[in-house]
């Protein structure tokens, strides 16, 4: 890579973050009653049932970067939405994100994540439905059903041009958020 090609590149991702700073950015989000959750959820519309909305929404922005995070607002405690992960973690039947070893007892925030491309894709892993077992997500239907874990995903949604930079964005935002789950 020459240094000319360095310049274009960066010039490139300034063009980016000033059209992004100019942007009406919004933060969207839905809410899941984990207990709720149906106990399978197929690949079409018609299969999602009370999801249907959510992957319906969430189709409308699946081609475009991503940045989002769970928040519990539920009266669930941070310590038993910790341990009740950590409980199904330790089962292994399916990969979730990584036990900190410490982590702020007073966080509402459950996870930081982001996406280049297919939240809906995204979003069904992290309930917990994707058949793969070695894709990391939240796998909610696992373990947060039974305590009863009410979240809201909050996301928002950017140009295509600042994909290369979302994984710069999540972990400052995982920074300030300070997330139960996962590493940043």
């Amino acid at each position: 890579m020459s240094v000319d090609s360095i310049k274009r590149f960066c010039q490139v991702l300034s063009n980016s973050l000033e059209s992004t700073i100019k942007a009406d950015l919004q933060v969207d989000s839905l809410e899941i009653d984990c207990k709720n959750l149906p106990d399978s959820c197929g690949k079409r519309a018609e299969d999602f049932g009370q999801l249907e909305p959510f992957f319906t929404t969430l189709s409308e922005i699946n081609k475009t970067p991503v940045l989002y995070w769970f928040e519990v607002i539920s009266e669930n405690t941070t310590i038993d939405v910790y341990n009740s992960h950590k409980q199904y973690k330790d089962l292994k039947k399916k990969a979730t994100p990584a036990i900190k070893k410490s982590y702020s007892n007073t966080s509402k925030v459950l996870y930081v994540g982001k996406v280049k491309s297919n939240m809906r894709g995204r979003f069904y892993v992290h309930l917990g439905y994707y058949h793969n077992h070695n894709t990391q997500g939240l796998q909610l239907y696992h373990w947060a059903k039974q305590i009863g874990l009410k979240v809201r995903l909050n996301y928002i949604p950017f140009s295509q041009d600042m994909a290369l930079l979302m994984q710069v964005i999540e972990s400052n935002l995982a920074r300030e958020l300070q997330p139960i789950l996962g590493r940043h």
